[in-house]
């Protein structure tokens, strides 16, 4: 991905220049006479002063940028320091200061677990969303991570009405694929972690309980944490970033609005009865296409910090 310049364009008439791009919409409106609507994955340079009568747009990855697909750590590398400078000048201070945090804790519980278990013996498990935007922060700094969309549509679901899901041996085979099989962890040498963030706990209880019974994973190759414990408990965390991820952005963020995991219940049929889902192959598109509105704009943000500490898995490769 590169950002390219476009053709000058003259609507003829003046019209009110933007200050910056508008991120979270579908189309930016210049207004006055002569309207101009460019995509949102566009930027305007004033060549005439405070009226533009022409401009030149130029391509920056916003959530729609690369188009249809995600940012990946490859359209990274073939960025220029230049470009790389312009894209993040450009990003929501939200977004950059979510990653910044993000980067903090995903470089502490992974000191945590390296210490532990020895860097490369551990597959990280994160469930549902919550944990994911620090899961991608372990999985480009090189750590064995799998997503797990499992979330439960409300407190009084049942363990029987899990069991009578009929997405079990679709999901089954789709954590097969991922890697993440009693016979791939013994083969592997490597422990399961699995990891939530929790409030009364309940949806990790049965998340526990849908991995380690219909699921079938060996209960001996899991260990379970929960995020509020490793942050609180982290000696490679200062207590100000702790507060700010347990008090403000895990409660006032939603963590999906900026991950690529969507949310998928076991007790939510619909999918299921519209056709949505009918095949490991469609659970499994519908899990990897899922983009949130800001995942590319905050992927690129954990990249760029990593590379500047020097702890961006693969860039060289």
């Amino acid at each position: 991905m590169k950002i390219l310049p476009i053709s000058s364009y003259s609507n003829g008439a003046a019209c009110n220049r933007p200050s910056k791009p508008v991120f979270g919409a579908s189309y930016v409106n210049y207004g006055g006479a002569g309207v101009i609507d460019a995509p949102m994955d566009t930027f305007a340079i004033s060549k005439k002063g405070s009226g533009i009568k022409a401009v030149r747009f130029y391509r920056i990855p916003t959530a729609k940028c690369p188009a249809n697909r995600k940012f990946t750590l490859e359209d990274y590398k073939n960025l220029s320091e230049s470009e790389k400078g312009f894209i993040m000048a450009n990003i929501p201070d939200r977004t950059k200061g979510l990653a910044s945090v993000n980067v903090k804790i995903g470089m502490a519980i992974k000191q945590t677990f390296d210490d532990t278990y020895g860097e490369g013996n551990y597959k990280f498990i994160s469930l549902g969303t919550s944990p994911a935007c620090a899961a991608k922060v372990l999985e480009l700094m090189g750590a064995d991570v799998i997503y797990l969309p499992m979330s439960y549509a409300h407190s009084t679901c049942a363990k029987p009405w899990l069991e009578s899901s009929p997405y079990i041996e679709f999901y089954k085979e789709f954590m097969h694929k991922k890697g993440l099989s009693n016979e791939a962890l013994k083969k592997e040498g490597k422990k399961g972690i699995i990891c939530d963030y929790a409030i009364s706990g309940r949806s990790l209880e049965l998340s526990e309980y849908m991995l380690k019974g219909p699921l079938g994973l060996d209960e001996s190759l899991l260990d379970t944490y929960t995020m509020n414990s490793l942050i609180q408990n982290s000696e490679y965390i200062p207590d100000d970033v702790k507060d700010k991820y347990l008090n403000d952005l895990l409660k006032n963020e939603k963590a999906a609005n900026y991950c690529d995991v969507p949310h998928f219940s076991f007790i939510d049929k619909r999918p299921f009865s519209r056709g949505i889902i009918k095949d490991t192959k469609s659970l499994t598109d519908y899990f990897e296409t899922y983009r949130a509105k800001s995942s590319n704009a905050y992927n690129f943000c954990v990249m760029s910090i990593l590379d500047k500490e020097g702890k961006l898995n693969g860039l060289a490769s």
